[in-house]
Parts: C-alpha cells; sequence; structure tokens
C-alpha cells in the first residue's frame, strides 16, 4: 500500500512539483472576497517570464487561470504553455492524503490550477515568516499544522542584545523541545544567524 501524505506532505510536494517546472508567481494580491473568504489575484511566471494570470474570486469554486500576451503570436504561444503545463501536471501520478485530523484518505490528482494555487499560498506564508521570523521561534505543530511562533518579552535580534549569554542557551533549549515535539522550524536561517542549531 502507497504512503499516505499528511497535508504538509502534499503541499510540500506540490511546491516540489511547481518548482520541477521552474514556475513562480508574483504580484500576489489578496482582497476580502464573498463571506469573508481571501480572494487573490497573482501572474504566473515560468522560466521567470510572465505566461498567464491567477484569478481566485473567493467563492468557494475553482480559480481561473488565463493565458496573456502583448500580442497575438506571444498571446498564442503563451495559452500552448498553459495547455502543456495541464497536461504535464495531470500525467502525474496520484498520492494518498488525508487532514491530520480526520481519517479519511483522499486521492490528490495534481492539477495545474491547484499547484499554482500552492505555490501563491507557499509565497504568501513566506512573506508573512519575513515578518513574523524576529518575533521568535516560527515553527508549525504537526498535530494540526497550524504555525506559531514562540516568543519572548524582546523579539529574537533584541532579545541576543539584552541577553548576549543567555539568549542562546534560552533559544537552543526552546528549539530542541520543540523538535522533540515532531514540531518544524521555520525560520531557521535567522535563527543560525545567532548560532542556534536548528
Amino acid at each position: 500500500m502507497s504512503k499516505v501524505l499528511s497535508r504538509a506532505e502534499l503541499f510540500a510536494l506540490e511546491i516540489k512539483y511547481a518548482k520541477d517546472y521552474n514556475l513562480s508567481v508574483k504580484n500576489v494580491k489578496t482582497f476580502r472576497g464573498h463571506d469573508g473568504m481571501t480572494g487573490v489575484n497573482a501572474d504566473i511566471y515560468k522560466d521567470n517570464k510572465k505566461f498567464a494570470h491567477f484569478y481566485d474570486d473567493a467563492r468557494g469554486g475553482e480559480p481561473e487561470v488565463h493565458w496573456v500576451g502583448k500580442n497575438d503570436i506571444e498571446y498564442q504561444a503563451n495559452r500552448t504553455i498553459l495547455s502543456y503545463l495541464r497536461e504535464q501536471f495531470k500525467k502525474i501520478p496520484q498520492v494518498k492524503f488525508r487532514f491530520d485530523d480526520t481519517d479519511t484518505v483522499y486521492n490528490n490528482t495534481f492539477y495545474f490550477d491547484h499547484v499554482v494555487n500552492a505555490l501563491i499560498t507557499h509565497t504568501l506564508e513566506q512573506k508573512e515568516l519575513a515578518k513574523e521570523a524576529k518575533k521568535g521561534i516560527v515553527y508549525v505543530d504537526p498535530k494540526d499544522d497550524e504555525t506559531y511562533t514562540w516568543g519572548w518579552s524582546y523579539d529574537i535580534p533584541k532579545l541576543f542584545k539584552v541577553y548576549p549569554t543567555k539568549a542562546l542557551t534560552t533559544v537552543q533549549n526552546r528549539v530542541d523541545i520543540l523538535k522533540a515535539d515532531g514540531c518544524i522550524i521555520k525560520n531557521t536561517e535567522l535563527l543560525s544567524q545567532y548560532g542556534v542549531r536548528v
């Protein structure tokens, strides 16, 4: 029987496939959509060249992905790229996954639009992580796949400035406890700059 992935593992696989095809998103804009849900607009790039636009109106249906172009030749070329990518992603073997709070197992087909949606989510998370990274230890708890920040009275830079001899031990101890609980530390780059082993 094939392995059943967690939602976090499936998400990581979607991001890997997006990177394998050299996809990226830029100009990601969110807005308040229907019933307070978050809507998204984003430009989709392949090999650092914009070829499509993503739009999710937050009404519960599938997102819209349209090819773009400045002239007919570019427009048709980008349409071909989008069609090719949609077909390639459908060929990726299905995987099984479950949401961590249920026993129900689902089959996942790697639809292009869904992978781009994961890439957008990842981009937004990275922006949020950049804001949160200095506040404390940013981690994902495997029990609920939620992201949390373990902080102190001071943010990380100030903590190390105010308590230069104690801060490393204090932060390292908390990182070790979180890792022992199976948590995934997200702001490893910043913590490593201060000598924390992550």
